[in-house]
């Protein structure tokens, strides 16, 4: 038996994970945005890492992505503290990250008044 060859679904495919992709990426940053309000940043560099993460892992990356991305901000440790009206942000001290330096800059500026 001959399968009949779909040369337009094979095209399409690869275009709907991508938008799979897009669409949960953007979904994931609203959540995490109201879960860690004002580092928006952090949370979009996390997405991106994570994004290429799952597309080297997988070719249904979107079906990994919650995954990576949980792993990740649980990694960073991010704590809430709250003191009066303010809240404070604090990143664990582990020297091995990279981004550990580049996310402080980043809650510092956006804890300054």
């Amino acid at each position: 038996m001959k399968t009949e060859e779909r040369p337009e679904a094979v095209a399409v495919f690869p275009q709907k994970i991508t938008a799979a992709v897009s669409e949960l990426k953007n979904r994931l940053q609203q959540d995490y945005a109201q879960a860690y309000p004002g580092l928006g940043d952090i949370i979009r560099i996390v997405l991106d890492e994570e994004e290429a993460k799952a597309w080297d892992l997988s070719s249904f990356p979107h079906l990994l992505l919650p995954d990576l991305v949980e792993a990740h901000i649980a990694k960073l440790g991010l704590e809430r503290q709250t003191r009066g009206m303010t809240t404070f942000w604090r990143l664990p001290r582990s020297p091995g990250s990279q981004i550990i330096n580049l996310l402080e800059v980043m809650l510092q500026s956006v804890s300054s008044p």
